[in-house]
């Protein structure tokens, strides 16, 4: 009682359980396909938002970035300010520029006031650039 099947009969028999209200066009699909079309473009407008958040975080704000060369060398809070009142001597701006600028260290530069400060200037301007610059 094995009976061979002809093609056309499996095609037929695969084709039976496929009901018409089945295939028709249904709203809840389109959007379901729209949700996750929208959660995936919120999570790239995030990420891209993320990601340019993190490479520009440090160089808009000076305060900060101040801050974090002075932990970076770890400087106490006297040398930090001893920092600050060096660069409004200077009337530099954004007194992170003292950290690119070893002369500024230099009592002969500053005004009388700053020679009682000798030592500890030298002692900064060596925490900071890491050796004696007069022995270089």
């Amino acid at each position: 009682m094995n009976k061979q099947r002809e093609p056309s009969d499996l095609v037929m028999e695969m084709g039976r359980n496929f009901r018409e209200a089945s295939s028709r066009f249904q709203w809840s699909h389109v959007f379901l396909v729209l949700a996750i079309i929208a959660v995936l473009a919120v999570a790239v407008w995030l990420l891209v938002r993320y990601v340019h958040f993190r490479e520009t975080r440090g160089f808009r704000n000076p305060r900060r970035l101040f801050k974090e060369l002075c932990a970076a060398h770890g400087l106490p809070r006297g040398r930090r300010k001893l920092l600050l009142r060096l660069a409004t001597a200077h009337q530099i701006a954004l007194p992170a520029a003292l950290f690119l600028e070893p002369d500024r260290f230099d009592v002969a530069q500053l005004p009388p006031s700053w020679q009682s400060q000798q030592v500890a200037l030298e002692e900064l301007r060596d925490a900071i650039f890491g050796r004696r610059l007069a022995e270089t």
